[in-house]
């Protein structure tokens, strides 16, 4: 099966999931959007470096030949920075998907956790733009515009989780 469709699939299944969790927390209007995206970019984060993960094992697995030089894949400093960079990327989009739960149920620290992560994620893909311009660009752009969903979508305002009425103390 072509990895490529595995992750659109997981991009397809998380928005959808994302969407439903957080409606179901009572989540309406820009809130939600911003939520679902933020959700969806978290999702996409874990997707896609897991599958670069995955390229990166088999390949080296198998020994194929690197695009760039043409060498077998061999477990030195430049295939374990590949992982290291995917598991730092996955370890970020499971805190992104994590700080929109809690925000969702009402935690506003959950805000900050999101703003941070997705800053992190920025700081660690802008100077990949010389090295790989697609990938470098797409997830630094990706990450600008989690940073201002969050900011502007997700105020610290009145958030009430679900099925708690205005001022009641949930456990």
């Amino acid at each position: 099966m072509n990895i490529d469709r595995v992750v659109q699939t997981l991009l397809f299944v998380g928005l959808i999931v994302a969407g439903m969790d957080h409606w179901r927390r009572g989540q309406r209007g820009w809130r939600l959007a911003a939520l679902v995206f933020v959700s969806l970019y978290g999702v996409g984060l874990v997707a896609t470096m897991t599958a670069h993960c995955v390229d990166i094992i088999h390949n080296l697995a198998l020994r194929n030949r690197s695009l760039i030089d043409g060498s077998p894949f061999t477990y030195n400093w430049r295939t374990y920075s590949l992982l290291l960079f995917g598991v730092l990327l996955i370890d970020r989009g499971i805190r992104v998907l994590r700080a929109a739960r809690r925000f969702a149920a009402g935690d506003t620290g959950g805000r900050t956790d999101i703003l941070k992560s997705s800053g992190l994620v920025l700081a660690i893909t802008v100077p990949l733009i010389p090295v790989h311009a697609i990938f470098g660009v797409l997830m630094s752009v990706w990450s600008s515009l989690a940073l201002i969903v969050a900011a502007a979508g997700l105020r610290a305002g009145r958030v009430e989780p679900a099925g708690l009425p205005a001022g009641a103390v949930g456990a």
